[in-house]
């Protein structure tokens, strides 16, 4: 999806679109870099302890791109607006739910006791 945000950008970019919608996809391009690099290309434990200087531009850089796509719906149709509002709404709670870290035993660990 990044690839395809970059290529929107720039299409959006030659064709004189408005500068708002182009910069919502270079910085969902710019999000999904990121996270393909850390995840994908050259791996790296960042979610667990939180590595912050990984989280908070990859927070940030998700965060500011939704809203940059979400924003302008206020002025094109004020129902897509709501609709997209919920859905981010329920996309955050389902993102943090599932990053909750549980405590588990490690395998071959023992409790201490005899």
């Amino acid at each position: 999806m990044g690839l395809v945000a970059a290529i929107l950008a720039v299409g959006y970019l030659v064709t004189g679109q408005p500068w708002y919608m182009v910069m919502a996809y270079l910085r969902y391009a710019v999000w999904a870099a990121l996270g393909t690099w850390v995840d994908i290309v050259r791996p790296i434990a960042w979610r667990q302890p939180p590595l912050w200087p990984i989280v908070v531009p990859y927070a940030t850089l998700l965060v500011a791109s939704l809203l940059a796509f979400w924003v302008p719906l206020w002025w094109v149709d004020r129902t897509l607006w709501v609709t997209f509002g919920v859905l981010y709404a329920a996309h955050t709670t389902i993102n943090l739910a599932s990053n909750r870290v549980t405590p588990t035993a490690r395998p071959g660990a023992t409790s201490g006791r005899s």
